[in-house]
């Protein structure tokens, strides 16, 4: 029979993988306006060259895109807009399940994982759907744009890695 403690710890690790899975959903769903419009950055909707976008437009503003890549693009996110919401949409519920497990007495382990991996399964969905637009983006990008885009990506993820390092080091 497990400890307490471990038995806290087991329960406090769920927790803490299903708040990274929430927030992985969030991470991967487009930024919408209050209008339920995609929104490509800050001023005017539908301009890609401002703002932060969604996760697949990171970067691209800094590509030099045509107009016909900057509509192809526009239309495989839009394509997959109705997806998007319909993950988000399932994982509210789950994540409002799983809050009110986590703070029920007594705890429910057996609950906490249900739902746990009910967020999972949804998250996962959200991370094949991200990547499918990706590689769709991707399709559209010549060579020379898709290694750009890599580059960025890199710069991007060496200076997030600076962040947390200096973070951790407080």
């Amino acid at each position: 029979m497990r400890s307490r403690t471990s038995k806290a710890r087991g329960i406090g690790l769920t927790l803490g993988v299903a708040s990274l899975v929430a927030a992985g959903l969030v991470a991967v769903s487009p930024n919408l306006d209050a209008a339920g419009q995609q929104g490509f950055g800050r001023g005017q909707r539908g301009s890609m060259d401002r703002g932060r976008g969604s996760a697949v437009m990171r970067g691209l503003r800094e590509l030099d895109l045509s107009e016909a890549q900057r509509t192809e693009i526009r239309e495989i996110v839009s394509g997959e807009r109705d997806t998007q919401a319909e993950l988000r949409e399932r994982s509210t519920p789950i994540r409002e399940a799983l809050r009110l497990a986590a703070e029920a007495t007594p705890i429910d382990e057996a609950l906490i994982r249900r739902h746990s991996a009910e967020l999972a399964e949804v998250q996962a969905d959200a991370m094949i759907l991200q990547a499918n637009i990706r590689s769709e983006v991707l399709a559209v990008l010549t060579p020379e744009q898709r290694a750009e885009a890599a580059e960025l990506r890199g710069g991007r993820e060496r200076r997030m890695e600076e962040r947390r390092a200096r973070r951790g080091n407080r």
